[in-house]
């Protein structure tokens, strides 16, 4: 299966929801409804990656136990319709039976507290329990792997999407499904391969990539959503609606996107199997209503049911359409512009938003919205002037700056990356980030630059039409993710600040941070370098981390260092390294020439 649809999957969701189209009723759905669409293997999934993450603890051998019953039961109620118990609630049904699991409290204590309570609040009881650290995986060897996979292939199966369900909280359970056919897939091709080992390392990290963009897309969805006013997510759904879908009208954009919300809001408050149904049932009534919507759906709507929703999103948008009028005609020239204005302002910026994202595929969705933030302010300013019309004539060129500016800024770095290459643009980037945010540890420096890296080459690789839509993004997560390191422990006053500001602006804020005034560097003395004649010998990959880890190290002693100084530096690394690694004795060489590698630091650092 291709692996569009794995990456797809879940943000497919936050394309389209017709619940204002045609009413939902997915708190009445039923057991044998959802048995018979889903079929009883993709049902049996689902039961284990739910039972998987609400009692992570608990083997796949146990959880098999309780899915085969889960599933004896919806086959009896698909022969008994009269029976009362058949006609709840799933989400009552499913915790019935994680409830009367016998000793459940032995284990796991607070279950206790939350069997005694009533649905929703136990299903939320549950959530708020379900964070727990679990022991490292154990990953077998080739051998071992295809051996037990010949063997039992299901179960082989059945294993990862226990331990996928268990460890990666963020993926929804059909995510997981798609995934693990992605699974089977890499096992079938892979232990038939000459070179087992070659052939799995390469198609599993490939797939590892695909869950973590996965799991750090709805992190920060939920991050939104938890954060800022709902306001910021409307916007950036209207935006990606609006660029989907260029020929729905602003009313049914509008109502699309309240929809969108209110999902995105259930989703990450924890009501798995809700979430679950609504992201099933808003592809189906997208399906149902593809006319309106885009002539591009059909072919989508009619594959299986997990196949809809990823197919949905690989569409590319629609076509613009040609006949629409120049912006500035309506929202700069018209003269009703800041009675309009007044009078419905949500309502009045919405539209603009909305008509400006048809025309602007090529820019990210952050990009729309602070571009409609700059009209707002515009607006602001100037309907309280004598002649408002006169202020804003030039509205149109402020605008258009702001989206060069940011152009310029994603060109440059992708100017750079591709002169560089990796290694010497990731030194450059961590050059800033060490002014920016020393008191960050080394490692989780050279983590986020490393994120930063991926990203571009990642985007910078695509054509205009896609470049800033995929750099934003990738780059809001890695912000997204300072920004959770930053609430747990605090770094600075200005990354505070950035992280407590427009969610919209949070990469403008980053790029225009200055030094961290109030941080106080540890002493430049022989506790600073650590080498190790295991280093000469090491993986090409092992090297890199560690000259980067001495770089970061030698810049957080002077985090205002001069360029010069800085390269000098990084050539004294390179020069103890080539030096020593071919001498007879590495460690020595090392030990000898390490004193002489402070000094010039010190020197370096001091002068």
């Amino acid at each position: 299966m291709k692996w569009f649809i794995l990456v797809c999957l879940i943000v497919g969701s936050t394309l389209i929801d017709s619940r204002n189209i045609i009413k939902r009723d997915a708190e009445h759905r039923t057991l044998v409804g959802i048995h018979k669409e889903l079929g009883s293997e993709v049902f049996d999934a689902i039961v284990l990656i739910m039972l998987a993450r609400n009692l992570q603890k608990c083997p796949l051998e146990e959880h098999a136990k309780i899915v085969a019953k889960i599933s004896d039961f919806a086959k009896h109620c698909e022969q008994e319709h009269a029976d009362e118990e058949c006609k709840k609630p799933v989400n009552t049904l499913f915790y019935n039976s994680v409830c009367a699991i016998p000793d459940l409290a032995t284990h796991y204590k607070w279950t206790e507290e939350c069997c005694a309570k009533g649905d929703p609040d136990r299903v939320k009881c549950f959530h708020e329990h379900s964070h727990v650290e679990l022991e490292p995986y154990k990953k077998p060897t080739s051998e071992e792997l295809c051996k037990e996979f010949k063997a039992d292939p299901k179960h082989i199966v059945q294993h990862y999407i226990h331990e996928v369900g268990r460890r990666f909280e963020d993926i929804n359970p059909p995510a997981i499904i798609v995934l693990s056919q992605g699974y089977e897939g890499i096992l079938t091709a892979c232990c038939e391969a000459e070179d087992k080992d070659a052939c799995l390392k390469e198609k599993m990290t490939e797939q590892h990539k695909v869950k973590l963009g996965l799991k750090y897309h709805h992190r920060e969805i939920c991050r939104i959503v938890n954060k800022y006013p709902v306001r910021t997510l409307r916007a950036l759904k209207l935006s990606q609606i609006s660029q989907k879908y260029p020929n729905a009208n602003f009313a049914t954009a509008s109502k699309l996107t309240d929809e969108i919300v209110h999902l995105h809001q259930d989703c990450c408050h924890g009501d798995l199997l809700e979430c679950m149904l609504e992201r099933l049932e808003l592809t189906e009534h997208t399906c149902e209503h593809h006319k309106e919507l885009s002539s591009k759906l059909e072919s989508c709507c009619k594959k299986p049911v997990l196949e809809r929703t990823p197919c949905i999103i690989h569409q590319e948008n629609d076509d613009v359409p040609a006949d629409l009028p120049l912006l500035e005609k309506e929202f700069i020239d018209d003269p009703h512009v800041c009675e309009h204005f007044v009078k419905e302002q949500d309502v009045f910026l919405g539209r603009f938003l909305n008509e400006f994202s048809k025309r602007h595929q090529e820019l990210s969705q952050i990009q729309n919205v602070r571009v409609a933030k700059g009209y707002q302010d515009i607006l602001e300013k100037c309907c309280k002037e004598s002649d408002p019309h006169e202020c804003r004539k030039n509205a149109k060129t402020i605008l258009d700056n702001a989206i060069k500016q940011s152009r310029d800024i994603l060109e440059q770095n992708c100017g750079a990356l591709e002169k560089l290459g990796d290694y010497q643009y990731q030194l450059i980037l961590l050059t800033r980030y060490v002014q920016k945010i020393p008191v960050v540890t080394t490692p989780s420096l050279i983590e986020i630059t490393t994120g930063m890296v991926e990203v571009g080459k990642k985007c910078c690789a695509l054509d205009e039409k896609h470049r800033m839509p995929c750099a934003d993004t990738g780059l809001s997560q890695i912000i997204g993710e300072m920004c959770e390191r930053q609430e747990k422990t605090f770094i600075n006053d200005n990354v505070a600040a950035c992280c407590n500001g427009l969610y919209t602006e949070r990469r403008a804020c980053f790029i225009g941070l200055g030094p961290d005034t109030k941080y106080v560097p540890p002493p430049l003395d022989e506790n600073i370098f650590h080498f190790d004649a295991s280093l000469c010998t090491a993986a090409p990959e092992i090297i890199l981390t560690q000259k980067k880890t001495l770089f970061t190290d030698f810049l957080k002693r002077k985090i205002t260092l001069e360029a010069d100084k800085i390269t000098a530096a990084s050539a004294e690394f390179t020069k103890i390294y080539e030096k020593c690694c071919a001498a007879e004795d590495h460690q020595v060489c090392f030990d000898t020439e390490k004193p002489l590698l402070i000094a010039k630091c010190k020197e370096l650092v001091e002068h």
